[in-house]
């Protein structure tokens, strides 16, 4: 991602956690202070552990360990990591950190999204 700096000279941004973080901060998305930017970094790395379980299964070529790993992911891992996150959600308002919407909660939102529409 190329951006234009204030002063005109170009970034540019390969990873694309670095990208999110960045425009995370450009348009006020990340914490009022420095917990809640922790809690917002903290909660998007583990749903980003959750999309790599999601993407060892669903792109596994071996049909038996595809089946197997696909089974573990919606009986075992996204319960018991969804459960830690609605309680979180549960109480702080809806939202995963601080006192409004962070970049974490559209990682969160699009991770959902994900697995509604791709449950093969």
């Amino acid at each position: 991602l190329q951006i234009r700096n204030d002063d005109g000279s170009v970034l540019v941004i390969a990873q694309s956690m670095a990208i999110v973080r960045h425009l995370s901060r450009k348009f006020n998305m990340i914490g009022d202070n420095e917990t809640e930017t922790i809690y917002a970094d903290m909660y998007s790395d583990h749903i980003l552990d959750l999309f790599l379980e999601f993407v060892k299964y669903h792109f596994n070529k071996d049909e038996q360990a595809k089946q197997e790993l696909k089974t573990k992911f919606f009986s075992e891992t996204l319960p018991n990591n969804f459960g830690k996150l609605e309680k979180r959600l549960a109480n702080n308002d809806g939202r995963l950190s601080g006192s409004r919407f962070t970049y974490a909660d559209v990682i969160l939102n699009y991770f959902i999204l994900i697995n509604l529409t791709i449950r093969e």
